[in-house]
């Protein structure tokens, strides 16, 4: 089925996907991205099978990070990378939870949008079935009540996102990391909007 839609339509649904596979399309696109974790060792194989770990969509986000955790410890690098991963699982949790008080008290949130940002906070079911539900449950949908329920969950991911981002500032009020983040995000919105049209074309949404 092929939905013609305008672009913030067209990148909402993307930004939907792509929160939905999570980390799969840096996995497949790992070479483009600007950073890789510090911890990275400089060895070729390394990094490859890093990224490989990320085009597993067959694994959950629990699964995930338990497969990074055992190729971090066959590079010796365990401490930093677990270190690294508790504070994306905190950050992540705090997010969701924002996400999830978004929705709940946004009176114009429907049923769609719910069992999206429920799809999203699952942390043990696969990717794969993670973004087929997702896909499913919108191309269901008429064409305008899809593109409406894209707006809608377009609008509260975007307030949520700005939100944890005041409440990250707040909490490091005063700290270099502050402007060190800011430059990050900016640098993966970019890195974001090229997957998004990428995805786009590759998935004929448009």
């Amino acid at each position: 089925m092929e939905v013609k839609m305008n672009g913030n339509c067209a990148k909402g649904l993307l930004l939907l996907v792509l929160f939905a596979m999570t980390y799969s399309s840096l996995g497949s696109k790992c070479e483009r991205w600007l950073e890789l974790p510090p911890y990275m060792p400089e060895v070729p194989e390394a990094q490859e099978e890093y990224c490989d770990l990320f085009q597993k969509l067959e694994l959950s986000r629990t699964q995930l990070n338990d497969a990074i955790k055992e190729w971090a410890k066959k590079y010796n690098v365990s401490e930093d990378c677990n270190e690294d991963l508790a504070e994306k699982a905190r950050n992540e949790d705090t997010f969701y939870e924002i996400l999830q008080n978004k929705t709940r008290y946004n009176d114009t949130a429907n049923k769609v949008v719910k069992e999206i940002v429920d799809l999203v906070g699952n942390k043990n079911t696969s990717m794969r079935i993670i973004y087929f539900k997702i896909y499913q449950i919108l191309y269901a949908l008429p064409k305008e009540e899809m593109a409406e329920d894209i707006r809608l969950w377009s609008e509260i991911y975007k307030g949520a996102e700005d939100e944890w981002s005041s409440q990250f500032k707040a909490e490091n009020l005063g700290s270099d990391m502050d402007d060190e983040m800011a430059g990050k995000k900016e640098d993966t919105d970019q890195q974001e909007e090229m997957l998004v049209v990428e995805s786009i074309a590759e998935m004929k949404l448009l």
